[in-house]
């Protein structure tokens, strides 16, 4: 990731390329979420899907950047915090046993 944003700083088709490509899964995602929200009465005003994803996509990058540093301090608790809340959208149908 850090080589593909050094060179996009250096060469203005790469950044414009990164920024597209960016721009597209991150509105697949939104709408992705929209659609799921809807699907469990989720109201999309107070819990805008366009925050939800963009919360995501920043706690997986912080999660990754402090593994590589090797700090793992209050991954636990965070991983179980957001399960415990994902449990929430999961059908009674749909649940793995857990």
């Amino acid at each position: 990731m850090a080589e593909y944003l050094a060179l996009a700083n250096h060469h203005e088709p790469i950044r414009a390329e990164i920024a597209a490509y960016t721009t597209q899964v991150r509105t697949i995602q939104a709408d992705a979420l929209a659609s799921i929200f809807r699907a469990h009465g989720i109201d999309s005003r107070s819990f805008p899907p366009w925050a939800a994803m963009m919360l995501i996509e920043s706690v997986s990058r912080l999660l990754l950047i402090d593994s590589s540093l090797g700090v793992t301090t209050g991954h636990d608790e965070l991983t179980a915090f957001v399960e415990q809340y994902l449990r929430r959208f999961e059908s009674p149908s749909g649940r793995s046993g857990r």
